[in-house]
């Protein structure tokens, strides 16, 4: 599982071995049923179908980069990539290359998701299916199905460094998860985001 976040500052989400006595909190709290997102159930053939729709998303998310390349941002995470490691307890089998790719594909289809539902621009073919929508935004909320913030905040930061105009994370996070109105003028009401946590943390924080 999760470490708490690093120099154990703030609440982390523990480890979660005690919880899987049972097959029902491992099915709901554990296993995603669309999408792999972190090292966890990378690879998972259950999981495959929806790497196509990752890419695209990845590409559309590179297109309104000012041609910052992929390479690029494979430079800025290899940079973080022991930091980002450490936030799991469990060490994974993955190259260097493996696991910086993961986090790039993984964490650019969270924003791009994000972006593209915040200006309801519905130009991808999962948004004709409501119920694929709905098991992705439960998925994004397994224990095991996470990518550090550390890594949206490297990505999105790099887009609104160059002038892109997107909204903050915090504006973005509102509206997918509650649907807030108000987060497309102020982010004053969304919660504090912690660079070492998860987006598990922030949604246990808000309730």
């Amino acid at each position: 599982m999760f470490s708490g976040p690093r120099g154990g500052q703030g609440p982390g989400l523990g480890s979660a071995t005690g919880l899987r006595g049972s097959s029902d909190i491992t099915n709901c709290v554990f296993t995603p049923q669309v999408i792999s997102i972190g090292p966890y159930h990378h690879g998972k053939n259950c999981l495959a179908k929806m790497e196509r729709h990752k890419s695209r998303f990845l590409q559309d998310f590179l297109s309104r980069d000012f041609g910052r390349s992929l390479e690029h941002h494979r430079n800025k995470l290899k940079k973080m990539e022991q930091m980002l490691r450490d936030d799991y307890e469990t060490k994974f089998d993955l190259t260097s290359d493996q696991f910086v790719d993961m986090m790039i594909l993984d964490g650019c289809f969270i924003l791009e998701l994000f972006i593209k539902i915040y200006n309801h621009t519905r130009d991808h073919e999962i948004f004709k299916n409501e119920s694929l929508l709905r098991y992705i935004k439960t998925d994004l909320l397994m224990i095991e199905n996470q990518v550090p913030l550390l890594v949206l905040e490297i990505l999105h930061g790099n887009q609104r460094k160059y002038g892109v105009p997107i909204p903050t994370i915090n504006q973005l996070l509102a509206y997918y998860f509650w649907d807030m109105k108000a987060a497309r003028v102020t982010a004053c009401c969304t919660p504090t985001i912690n660079s070492s946590s998860f987006l598990l943390l922030v949604i246990k924080k808000r309730y």
